[in-house]
């Protein structure tokens, strides 16, 4: 028999193949190894420069040392035998984006009253609209302990006060019983346990039709229909507790805002100031249907206005500018200033250490029914005040949580997020009496930060997302070199891949490239390594391609570029570290949907048009 053409009788042929192959298999694995890594770790670049404007601290000018002189300390020491039953209610908003449901889905079981803010009558006609809230729904629906739902009527809508509309409804006898009627009907509909009045900015010779409306509210509800309450301001002698007292089962005393926002900056609510209103309206109606309101917010009043703020939005204040809040001995109210371009400011807040000392005296004049005003602007350490109010020794507020709203500065659409969320300190000093004398901030909390810029007038950006494709970026770029207009694609790696001709050609043209990760997911559902593992890839494919890399961001599902939501923020967060930008956008024309050229260019110019100095127009979507 012929020998046949391999055989290899002493297996030396063998042997060095089979190393042969191993040595390539092994020299595959190490290669895709070193590929992954490089994938993997990519070294993070240094970030695009950017300029944000920055606040700067300066005197707090309104402090007002001489609030309360000749009137009695700040916590009463007569003793009284028959302090009314404890109570607790809250006021809960639907209009502020969310804070005031997530402070009630959190405190709900401290509460014994809720509430909320649903019912408004205005306009000639006094039309009364009922806010479907269903957050708040849900709220009460889960709630192991439910609190009776009183909601409150308001002569407002959008925070606009209807002084004329109201007027002339409590000046007609048929409109009152119209409204005690529709009122009536909607709190037996809803299975409330009441109604509360806050009827705001009247007249004085309202307060006539403002009675008869609770006597025609009684009528229409039935002597066991539910509570009648109002809320009634201090220091307003044209509307007295005393009158309402005769006519309402319940008497909200809102004992705060003697520096209210549309007046002269100072203390919002001194505790000699509190305790001299709560004194009065003891001795006009008693205990028993008393229910003093304490305040948690601040007023920020500046050369061109002022503005109503949360406790951890005037602590954001203070922190980015650099201020030192300061506790004002006399009037036990905290403030600061700074200056910026609106020119000088003057903040003052009342934060858990007002509300403590309050709540100390209301308990020293026997009043055990309180309530907040209002869920969602307070600071977090009034719960931990109302549980010791109601119960025994003396608050710890030495920590203030994290935040858990995310502060938007700046109205560009190029995001950088220049803080995240830290807790904070304060320091207390306490007299024998149990009163905080004494406040200082030793660290300001801090949520997620976002600085906006690029808001540039009469100038846009015009940015293509989802690229490249083969039929349509030629013909965009053809356009683009056509008209000499340079623009920004947002590519997704995965299609950059099949396509280098077309990634050279755009920045042959002058164009800019951003990453828009590799596979297009949902960030949001994605883990840190996820995401830079998609950040990564389109990253080293542009360099393998072009010569180049980017540093431009955008997430897909990114919406108007208003991520407000930490679980939002976290991609963004992650590509910021790894040395990216973050572009967003704001005016989208919906291209996607192919709803006609007219429709895409009369949109694109409407919205880009429509900008203001609060929130720019000049990044568009295609």
């Amino acid at each position: 028999m012929t020998r046949p053409v391999f055989y290899d009788p002493s297996g030396t042929r063998r042997r060095w193949t089979g190393r042969t192959v191993g040595l390539l298999i092994a020299a595959v694995v190490i290669a895709a190894a070193l590929f992954a890594f490089t994938v993997v770790r990519v070294p993070p670049r240094g970030s695009l420069p950017l300029l944000f404007e920055r606040p700067q601290p300066a005197r707090l000018r309104g402090q007002i040392n001489a609030i309360g002189r000749g009137v009695r300390a700040w916590l009463p020491t007569a003793k009284v035998a028959h302090p009314s039953q404890p109570l607790t209610v809250g006021f809960y908003v639907p209009w502020d984006d969310g804070t005031s449901g997530s402070s009630l889905n959190a405190h709900i079981s401290q509460l014994d009253w809720l509430v909320p803010s649903t019912i408004s009558v205005v306009g000639p006609t006094h039309n009364v609209t009922r806010t479907v809230d269903t957050r708040l729904g849900r709220i009460l629906a889960n709630a192991a302990r439910r609190p009776q739902v009183l909601p409150m009527v308001q002569n407002a809508h959008l925070g606009v006060w209807d002084t004329a509309g109201a007027a002339s409804l409590l000046g007609s006898r048929v409109e009152r019983a119209k409204l005690a009627n529709a009122l009536a009907a909607s709190v037996k509909q809803n299975h409330d346990a009441g109604i509360v009045f806050d009827l705001e900015s009247l007249p004085a010779r309202s307060l006539g039709g403002s009675l008869q409306l609770l006597r025609d509210t009684r009528t229409a509800l039935g002597p066991n229909g539910g509570i009648i309450a109002v809320t009634v301001p201090v220091g307003d002698e044209d509307f007295p507790p005393k009158a309402f007292a005769n006519v309402a089962d319940r008497i909200f005393l809102m004992d705060y805002d003697l520096h209210f926002q549309e007046g002269d900056p100072g203390p919002i609510a001194p505790q000699t100031f509190f305790v001299s209103e709560l004194r009065k309206a003891i001795a006009q109606i008693g205990r028993e249907k008393l229910i003093v309101a304490v305040g948690s917010y601040a007023y920020d009043w500046n050369q061109k206005g002022s503005e109503g703020l949360s406790i951890e939005e005037a602590w954001l204040r203070a922190r980015d500018s650099g201020a030192s809040i300061v506790f004002d001995k006399t009037s036990g109210n905290a403030g600061f200033g700074y200056d910026d371009d609106d020119g000088h400011h003057d903040v003052w807040m009342l934060d858990a250490a007002s509300t403590w000392n309050q709540l100390r005296a209301a308990h020293a004049l026997g009043v055990q029914q309180v309530a907040l005003w209002r869920l969602g602007s307070e600071d977090p350490g009034v719960w931990e005040a109302f549980a010791k109010f109601r119960g025994n020794g003396r608050p710890d507020l030495a920590t203030l949580s994290e935040p858990t709203n995310v502060d938007e500065e700046g109205a560009g659409e190029i995001l950088r997020i220049t803080a995240t969320p830290q807790s904070g300190s304060r320091s207390l000093t306490f007299d024998k009496q149990g009163l905080i004398r004494g406040e200082t901030y030793l660290q300001l909390p801090s949520p997620y930060v976002v600085s906006h810029v690029g808001a540039r007038p009469h100038m846009v950006a015009l940015t293509f997302d989802d690229g490249p494709d083969p039929e349509w970026t030629p013909q965009i770029l053809d356009i683009l070199e056509r008209m000499h207009v340079p623009g920004t694609f947002f590519v997704i790696g995965e299609n950059a891949l099949q396509h280098p001709n077309i990634l050279n050609r755009i920045i042959a043209g002058g164009n800019e490239i951003g990453n828009h990760t590799y596979t297009h997911p949902n960030l949001v559902f994605d883990s840190k390594t996820g995401t830079e593992i998609e950040l990564n890839a389109t990253q080293r494919l542009l360099q393998a391609y072009t010569g180049r890399g980017t540093k431009l961001f955008r997430a897909p599902y990114f919406g108007d570029a208003e991520a407000n939501t930490p679980d939002e923020l976290f991609p963004a967060l992650i590509a910021q570290q790894n040395g990216y930008t973050v572009v967003g956008l704001h005016a989208d024309p919906g291209d996607w949907k192919r709803p006609g050229v007219d429709d895409i260019v009369n949109s694109t110019i409407a919205q880009v048009e429509g900008d203001d100095p609060e929130h720019s127009e000049n990044i568009v979507l295609l």
